[in-house]
């Protein structure tokens, strides 16, 4: 018996951005998110763990592969946690003073989506 977690990462912009982090604290990765996230477009991983160990932890961060942070350092990130039947999603954006900002959200992370094994 082991518990499985879909996630999809999406990118709403016009820039291309590379992955730059993938890192499993717990877990087994089965599907990785795409080494390249194109413009508007999205990107699935997916981490199972046994039922006794029950807990999952992915963190993720992608560049951009163009400049556009007047060479601030611009990888938006993510962290998906679980632990024991909750989930916790958290997120880290982009402040690019006089250029603009890129801000990561997470949707339905706390549902309890889907099935265990």
């Amino acid at each position: 018996f082991s518990h499985t977690v879909k996630g999809t990462i999406s990118n709403d912009t016009n820039m291309t951005f590379s992955l730059t982090k993938s890192e499993i604290t717990h877990g087994q990765l089965s599907t990785n998110p795409a080494t390249i996230l194109e413009p508007y477009a999205n990107t699935d991983f997916e981490l199972s763990s046994p039922i006794w160990n029950d807990r999952i932890e992915y963190s993720w961060g992608y560049t951009s592969t163009m400049n556009w942070c007047n060479n601030i350092p611009s990888q938006i990130t993510g962290t998906y946690k679980y632990s024991i039947g909750l989930n916790k999603c958290t997120t880290g954006d982009i402040v690019c003073p006089g250029v603009g900002n890129q801000t990561v959200i997470f949707e339905n992370c706390d549902d309890a989506v889907g099935d265990s094994e």
